[in-house]
């Protein structure tokens, strides 16, 4: 009898998790283009902490060129009520190389790009005065009139960092 509850457990939580990436976001071509935009294909892709990413790759200009451009990472964010999905490309050195948005009305390119370069260590905080601006490393100026947004995006980048890192770090992929 045990047997068969055991059996009968394990048939719900492999359906349960076929329901579960059935339901799942996945990354497209548009997707890792809008970050890495020399990629020629996708490799590896999985899911970590609920987030979607896949490795990406550049064939070079002959056979066995081939190398890792880096990862991009999909993450979703509500945001004044709408679903925003951020595409966070992070380089085989485990820096942002660019933050794209599927729904790029939803927010500025001009606060996405303020991500490039920044690494796990980086600050994510959000300026709130113009004195805060002012110092070095420089906080991320937020988009007008949309403070709490630009906090929330950050924040979530930030986090997608700290989740790449930890998944990335066995095989010392990220460095920083």
């Amino acid at each position: 009898m045990r047997n068969r509850l055991t059996a009968a457990g394990l048939s719900v939580s492999l359906l349960a998790c076929v329901h579960a990436g059935l339901a799942q976001e996945r990354l497209t071509r548009q997707d890792y283009l809008k970050v890495f935009s020399s990629a020629d294909a996708s490799g590896t892709s999985a899911v970590i902490d609920g987030m979607p990413y896949c490795e990406i790759w550049s064939n070079g200009f002959a056979p066995g060129e081939e190398h890792l451009l880096g990862y991009v990472f999909l993450r979703s964010v509500q945001v004044e009520g709408k679903q925003l999905h951020l595409l966070v490309g992070i380089n085989e050195n485990g820096a942002i190389s660019k933050v794209a948005a599927r729904d790029p009305e939803m927010v500025e390119d001009e606060f996405l790009a303020q991500f490039d370069g920044r690494t796990v260590n980086s600050s994510f905080e959000c300026a709130r005065t113009l004195e805060d601006l002012r110092f070095v490393p420089a906080m991320l100026k937020a988009m007008r009139g949309k403070q709490g947004a630009s906090d929330l995006i950050a924040e979530e980048i930030q986090s997608t960092m700290i989740s790449a890192q930890a998944l990335f770090k066995a095989g010392s992929v990220m460095a920083n």
